[in-house]
């Protein structure tokens, strides 16, 4: 699973249009995200509250943080 936290900015959606070309296991992490891709999956957190930033990275092989 590679997770991108801070999901809606214009970093973010070209990051998840890349790495579509390689994996489908992609999660959207934002207060209020948006899926790029078809199948991607998407968490709402607050990256400023850590219990629900752990929560939305957990099983992650990658985490990206472009907020």
């Amino acid at each position: 699973m590679h997770t991108i936290l801070g999901a809606n900015g214009i970093i973010a959606r070209e990051l998840s249009l890349a790495l579509a070309s390689y994996t489908t296991d992609i999660r959207q992490v934002s207060r209020n995200p948006r899926k790029v891709n078809s199948g991607d999956e998407t968490v709402a957190a607050d990256l400023l509250d850590s219990r629900a930033t752990a929560d939305a990275v957990s099983g992650s092989e990658t985490v990206y943080l472009v907020a």
